[in-house]
């Protein structure tokens, strides 16, 4: 046991020498989480911009908007007319995902038959983008 608290003592020994293994040790995993830690810190993944376009019009779709702007990930910042002016939004960079209501929203689901709202999600910024899945996910499967 003695040979390897002596070849772990030379190592460490040897570490202020060698540039490369002080800059892997210590100053790249602690620029990484200070640049982290700025990212996450400004609230940068509360608050980001929605658009739902609501085909149905109807006041139980109206809630599910409500919904959406009470999630702590989303705000509702546009109301397109169709899902296509959603997806020019989002390519726009105005908003970073779409909720497109169907047609009959409210009718179907009296009927307790299933309904199926369809979300168009910005793939260019992978963690907003996931945050906002996550959510609207939760959104779907508690209503």
């Amino acid at each position: 046991m003695g040979s390897f608290w002596a070849a772990a003592l030379a190592q460490v020994r040897s570490w202020p020498r060698d540039r490369l293994f002080l800059w892997l040790l210590l100053i790249a995993p602690l620029s990484g989480m200070v640049i982290l830690d700025g990212l996450f810190a400004d609230g940068l993944l509360r608050r980001l911009p929605v658009a739902v376009c609501d085909l149905d019009g109807s006041s139980t779709s109206r809630e599910l908007i409500r919904r959406v702007d009470a999630l702590p990930s989303a705000h509702v910042a546009a109301l397109p007319a169709s899902p296509d002016e959603g997806r020019d939004a989002i390519r726009r960079g105005e908003v970073f995902a779409v909720l497109v209501i169907p047609r009959h929203f409210e009718r179907d689901l009296l009927r307790q038959r299933p309904v199926q709202a369809i979300a168009y999600i910005d793939g260019q910024h992978m963690p907003v983008g996931s945050v906002l899945r996550r959510d609207l996910v939760d959104l779907g499967t508690a209503g």
